[in-house]
């Protein structure tokens, strides 16, 4: 996997990880 598509997958979302940057998926 390559940065731009880890970076893609990151989502900064209050629902998801209390609002900290996290890749989606890995929860």
């Amino acid at each position: 996997m390559n940065k731009e598509e880890l970076l893609k997958r990151i989502s900064i979302d209050p629902s998801i990880c209390f609002g900290k940057p996290c890749i989606r998926g890995t929860r």
